[in-house]
């Protein structure tokens, strides 16, 4: 069983496979530097496969992401 540290792995959209519900931990957070990222600790990547409602939940969350972006971008009237 695989699992991820809560606040230390760093992930991007990018990161996550959303046909094949893996998601790519490569960066872990850098805690003396709260908005940066660095390599893990072994250095390598790790891959841990999602459940169906974990990867609905991103794809949805990312969904509301796109819109609230493209609102903001709209001009007013």
């Amino acid at each position: 069983m695989d699992g991820v540290v809560k606040g230390c792995s760093v992930a991007r959209w990018g990161d996550l496979n959303f046909t094949t519900g893996r998601l790519a931990i490569r960066r872990a957070a850098d805690v003396s530097r709260r908005t940066k990222a660095k390599s893990t600790k072994t250095g390598s990547a790790r891959v841990l496969d999602l459940d169906t409602d974990t990867v609905l939940k991103a794809y949805r969350a990312k969904r509301a992401a796109i819109s609230l972006n493209l609102a903001a971008q709209m001009p007013t009237s």
